[in-house]
């Protein structure tokens, strides 16, 4: 699916390829998500977050505000020509942003439930495995299972945070994402708030944004 949407020209395309090249984004997008929400070990181990935003959603921004940047730079076209333009590309655009924050704020919703005390998880829930991290702090604990423990801030130590392998470092990724989202968008408060919570995941990583 990566391969034949890039294999889809950017330029001059015809209704007939947009509707091909956002048919293979939703399936792209809809499979990608899957996985995200399936198994977050093999989402990180196969960079799924980054896969999504390019193959979904970064590439097709690009292509929009250049287009509206071409065209609100012609000379070609008459004044009401131009506008007419303009308001359709923008338009897209806002859409396509929308409905992609919409799907980041679930998937966000989806790997914060999974930061939950492990005294309140259901036994029906997956068992959770071992977590890699080069952020240890002092109250990280492994229990007998190899699962990763966090312990909350708290002087009570009967309650831990269970976090299955790759939950972590994918919802960093999906945080700077989604606050790219809200930055394209327009909407600065809702950016900065999505990448200060991706910085206090993987705090040392300097600016979480691009």
């Amino acid at each position: 699916l990566e391969r034949q949407l890039a294999n889809i020209p950017l330029s001059g395309r015809t209704t007939e390829f947009e509707a091909k090249a956002s048919q293979i984004r939703l399936e792209l997008c809809e499979n990608l998500s899957d996985i995200l929400l399936c198994d977050p070990t093999v989402a990180t181990q196969y960079d799924v977050a980054a896969k999504l935003w390019r193959g979904c959603f970064y590439d097709r921004i690009v292509e929009l505000r250049g287009r509206i940047s071409r065209a609100s730079r012609s000379k070609s076209m008459d004044k009401g020509e131009k506008k007419k333009i303009l308001m359709g590309l923008e338009k897209t655009l806002q859409q396509f942003l929308s409905e992609a924050i919409k799907l980041y704020v679930y998937l966000i919703g989806k790997y914060e439930s999974m930061l939950v005390p492990q005294s309140t998880q259901s036994q029906s829930q997956l068992s959770y495995q071992s977590q890699e991290s080069r952020s240890h702090d002092k109250r990280n604990k492994k229990s007998s299972n190899g699962a990763l423990l966090l312990s909350p801030p708290s002087s009570d130590d009967s309650t831990h945070f269970v976090v299955a392998q790759g939950v972590i470092p994918t919802l960093y990724r999906i945080l700077i994402h989604q606050g790219d989202l809200y930055r394209y968008d327009g909407d600065f408060t809702m950016a900065e708030s999505s990448y200060s919570k991706a910085s206090k995941l993987a705090p040392g990583k300097g600016n979480p944004y691009n």
